[in-house]
């Protein structure tokens, strides 16, 4: 069996037509496109509880890499010259195999394709275990093209105040830069990636079997798709045009500068479907539907101005950032069209892979052929909850309650948030201080998760060169 695993950064869940109406009905009054993911998930099994079990991306790579758990962030070692430091945010560990090297071992060939700016920092080793690897340069900061690249580009507009630009000038410069060579669509970073993944695709398809794994950037952050993109969304928008939000709890741009960042952000969605649906024609075209799985998670989602959110904050883990995207196609088609509510972490991914290819790899994911071959009825009764980490917050959820709660423990209000799903599905009222019992009995499910005290540290800011000094505390 062949095996194509695609990991989508930033999707949210409630963009993808695939899972019903988007949120696109309430931001434009039309349905954001993603003709791709809807044909797709008529062939594949979609998971509506799919969660990562902890962010943000290269976290998410980590455990997507060896379906181990990364989470509670223990022995965190930051490492020279990478661009973000967070508890969890490092290479992956030498003692630990990859999914890519268990099938390399087994006489798989073995493919990544990425233009995921952290998995190729300087010591990154998230190409482990593949006999070809290519890295997409140019996204977002990349330190790839000379700043005097992009010295035509008029900036001015991507920033609606002078706090944004003093934030972000320096990343946006350089991606002017980096992108400065754009002449056509094909020029774009998610045309780029699926483009080489068809050319990988014809060149490997006869040396069977292959595991090809695809990590496509977009729609991460800066969303710059092509301008029809975002006007199908947004028509006729003259004013500021925010492409890179800031990372703020409180609203720092107007209704209209906000409705067009969330055009382009829609709009690069509706590209990056575009492009994956080329790719899925191409492997279709070469036959290799019947002998190949695939599968297509995101790693989180994006808070776009909900509850005056934009970015990702760890103390505000709510659904549009924590709930994934995750559909699995097998080749024999079970569980096709079909939607599971069973509770899953994206470690479940690796289990399942590892189990369809036949090989052995340690991991701390549940194989979940039994729910495909069992069907929408079939739920996952070793699993009544999950719980995840991105910084110093943790995150409980099960059938009932979601508990988003600090490192530093409970005790002080401003640690905790609890929301009753069944009254508050969108997670508007948090009942922390009402609940305070279920409050300590959630953060005793988290502990037992971890293994005990969660660890907290107190981080240098992003964008340093990994020489300030790290505590723990």
């Amino acid at each position: 069996m062949n095996i194509i695993l695609i990991v989508i950064d930033s999707l949210r869940k409630d963009c993808v037509a695939a899972y019903g109406p988007t949120v696109g009905r309430k931001w434009f009054g039309k349905e954001i496109e993603t003709p791709t993911l809807t044909r797709f998930a008529a062939t594949a099994m979609i998971f509506r509880r799919a969660f990562p079990e902890a962010l943000p991306t290269v976290v998410f790579r980590r455990s997507i890499n060896t379906g181990r758990r990364v989470f509670p962030f223990r022995n965190y070692r930051p490492t020279k010259w990478d661009m973000v430091y967070l508890p969890g945010w490092q290479p992956i560990d030498e003692d630990v195999d990859t999914l890519a090297e268990a099938l390399a071992r087994a006489g798989y060939r073995t493919g990544y394709i990425s233009d995921c700016l952290p998995v190729f920092q300087p010591s990154a080793n998230f190409h482990r275990g593949f006999h070809h690897w290519h890295f997409i340069r140019g996204q977002q900061q990349d330190r790839w093209q000379s700043l005097s690249c992009g010295q035509h580009t008029d900036l001015a507009s991507f920033f609606v105040s002078a706090k944004h630009r003093a934030v972000l000038e320096d990343v946006l410069s350089q991606y002017a830069a980096n992108t400065s060579l754009r002449k056509s669509e094909e020029d774009w970073f998610a045309p780029q990636v699926y483009r080489l993944a068809s050319r990988w695709i014809e060149e490997n398809a006869r040396q069977t079997p292959f595991f090809l794994m695809i990590d496509c950037w977009d729609p991460h952050e800066p969303w710059d798709p092509p301008r029809h993109y975002a006007e199908f969304y947004h028509p006729g928008h003259r004013g500021k045009n925010p492409i890179h939000p800031l990372y703020s709890t409180t609203r720092w741009l107007s209704d209209a500068e906000l409705q067009q960042m969330r055009a382009n952000y829609c709009g690069e969605v509706t590209m990056m479907d575009r492009w994956l649906g080329q790719f899925l024609q191409r492997v279709d075209d070469l036959g290799l539907r019947q002998t190949t799985a695939v599968a297509i998670i995101s790693d989180h989602g994006h808070s776009l101005g909900d509850r005056n959110v934009t970015g990702k904050i760890p103390a505000c883990q709510h659904k549009e950032l924590v709930e994934l995207v995750l559909m699995l196609r097998h080749p024999d088609g079970c569980g096709a069209g079909q939607t599971n509510n069973a509770f899953v972490y994206n470690i479940d991914v690796v289990t399942t892979l590892a189990a369809w290819a036949g090989v052995k790899l340690q991991t701390d994911g549940l194989d979940l052929t039994p729910v495909l071959r069992g069907g929408a009825s079939c739920r996952d009764e070793q699993r009544s909850y999950v719980t995840g980490a991105f910084d110093n917050w943790a995150t409980y959820q099960d059938r009932r309650y979601k508990l988003i709660q600090s490192f530093r423990g409970i005790g002080d209000p401003a640690n905790s948030k609890l929301y009753d799903l069944g009254d508050d599905p969108m997670e508007q009222r948090n009942i922390a201080v009402k609940k305070a019992t279920m409050v300590k009995e959630l953060y005793q499910r988290i502990l037992k998760d971890a293994g005990g005290k969660l660890p907290t540290y107190q981080m240098p800011w992003t964008f340093a060169d990994g020489s300030r000094p790290l505590r723990k505390r």
